[in-house]
């Protein structure tokens, strides 16, 4: 006996069980079902449930899985129930069949085949449903279809590939030719109004089903093979279009899941950067004055003022922007905590600046569309503890980070007696501090730079972590002196260089012989920086 019929004799069996139970009334209390003891029971109509129900989108979600898995889960997210589903092979022909008739009869899709055992996730999904009509797209199976003259297709039954779960249902094979049409007597669901949501569906996950499902159920946005939907202006710009909508990522697996949803969130709400957009790079590239305000030893920036520093910075864009394709960005890279030759009251040979001391720096760059960098010289302090006393403005969608391992000390190390270093280890628990940060306050990709003039400085720089989609990773080449030394610095540090790096050069006035030009500085470094400061 099927579960349907199985189901429909249960019910029977307990409506008898009532009509008993209410009879028996001689040596029970009175029937006040019926309101007097000879009156018959009202007899009340009810309207039967339509044959689609369909859900509102809520709020934003991530389906992952195969074609089948995404299909079905894409179905639980916005069908409360169907008495009709539509089963195709996961192949264009099949989806495209599938897709007309999901348009006409407001069914989901699910994936399966007529040659073979339906998947797991179609089968619990067909039940949960309470399908009773099934339309299967055939794989081309001959003779299973016999074609009018007008060339439109009709429906033939067929045995059930699996009569275990399709024994009882109304079952249909169709074959992928001509124009698709449904049973005479399908129950079909009424058109759903259009609702508000995305769905993005990633460059390896096959959802072309799901995609079906959501436009079945009122969802018509749907972008499909999306590398990176901040770098696609169309979905970026559908996306921007309405901040509010929810977005439901599609990919294989929880990892390229959890890099959609995250890449789709920025895309969609994020504000922009100096020059527009939402990721650092390759669409732009940045030429920044370094140093700390005040103090012209330690560099440009410290020089002049805060609107001779814009200003200057500014004729540094202008010199750059004509040598690249890319938009020149200007930008600060700020030492925030500075080291010192002293130990200090904390023992840290570090001195940590307040974030105030940089608030006038911070907003007058946002003002004038500039990008800061806060760099770190913790000494015998630890990267993350500083980082996170600058929080305040790591939270601004133009400020990004900058790691010094020279000035990273050991317990008993001094400066300007040994060089510092850092482990990968430390460098990535600041990147995972900074990715979340970023998530939690939907910023834009924030820039963190690693400087190293020598291999030892950052040990074992493979394993640091380049996969956050919320930072982009700068290894910045600081080596000073003359041209031909810091060619060779820069050879030997570009070389084996982590996936997902982007590369940086530093330009200093007082200790380069000779100092590079803009159109130098283009020409001769071999791969054109994508940040490029002076000191």
């Amino acid at each position: 006996m099927s579960e349907l019929s199985r189901r429909s004799l249960l019910v029977g069996g307990a409506a008898t069980t009532a009509a008993m139970i209410a009879g028996c009334t001689d040596d029970g209390p009175p029937d006040l079902a019926r309101g007097r003891g000879d009156a018959e029971p009202a007899e009340v109509e009810t309207e039967p449930p339509p044959a689609v129900m369909t859900r509102p989108l809520l709020g934003s979600s991530s389906l992952t899985g195969d074609a089948a898995g995404l299909a079905a889960g894409m179905s639980a997210l916005l069908f409360e129930r169907s008495l009709g589903v539509i089963v195709t092979a996961d192949d264009p022909e099949g989806l495209r069949v599938a897709t007309s008739l999901a348009a006409t009869s407001h069914w989901p899709v699910l994936v399966g085949s007529d040659r073979e055992p339906l998947p797991e996730a179609t089968v619990t999904e067909l039940r949960r449903l309470g399908a009773e009509h099934v339309v299967i797209v055939a794989e081309g199976t001959p003779g299973a279809t016999d074609t009018s003259a007008t060339g439109a297709s009709r429906t033939v039954t067929a045995e059930p590939t699996t009569p275990s779960v399709l024994d009882g249902l109304q079952v249909a094979v169709l074959q992928p030719t001509g124009t698709p049409r449904l049973p005479d007597d399908a129950p079909l669901g009424e058109a759903p109004a259009s609702q508000p949501g995305f769905v993005v569906v990633g460059v390896e996950a096959s959802g072309g089903a799901a995609v079906a499902t959501a436009a079945a159920a009122g969802i018509s946005s749907a972008h499909t093979g999306v590398a990176d939907p901040r770098e696609d202006a169309t979905v970026m710009s559908a996306l921007r279009g309405d901040p509010e909508a929810p977005v439901v990522t599609l990919a294989m697996d929880e990892g390229s899941a959890e890099r959609l949803t995250v890449m789709a969130a920025m895309a969609q709400r994020a504000p922009e950067l100096p020059g527009g957009g939402v990721t650092c790079f390759p669409g732009r590239r940045m030429v920044a004055l370094y140093g700390h305000p005040g103090a012209a030893v330690l560099g440009l920036l410290g020089e002049q003022g805060i609107e001779g520093s814009v200003q200057r910075v500014q004729e540094y864009v202008e010199r750059y922007a004509p040598l690249v394709e890319e938009s020149v960005i200007p930008a600060w890279e700020i030492i925030a905590s500075v080291a010192t030759g002293a130990a200090g009251p904390d023992g840290n040979y570090s001195k940590v600046w307040e974030p105030a001391t940089f608030r006038p720096w911070v907003d007058a760059a946002k003002e004038a569309g500039v990008y800061v960098v806060l760099d770190l010289q913790p000494g015998r302090s630890d990267f993350l503890t500083q980082a996170k006393a600058y929080e305040e403005l790591l939270v601004e969608p133009h400020v990004g980070l900058a790691l010094d391992p020279e000035w990273r000390l050991g317990p008993n190390e001094r400066h300007l007696v040994r060089i510092g270093h850092v482990e990968a280890e430390e460098v990535n628990a600041v990147s995972d501090w900074l990715a979340a940060l970023v998530r939690e306050h939907t910023l834009p990709q924030k820039v963190l730079t690693l400087h190293q003039f020598r291999l030892s400085m950052i040990r074992n720089r493979d394993q640091v972590r380049t996969d956050h989609p919320e930072l982009a990773v700068v290894l910045h080449a600081d080596g000073q002196g003359p041209q031909g030394a810091k060619q060779e610095t820069w050879r030997a540090l570009k070389a084996d260089l982590p996936e997902g790096m982007w590369l940086g050069w530093k330009n200093f006035y007082d200790e380069d012989s000779p100092i590079l030009t803009p159109e130098q500085t283009i020409a001769r470094v071999d791969p054109t920086p994508w940040f490029i400061s002076y000191q």
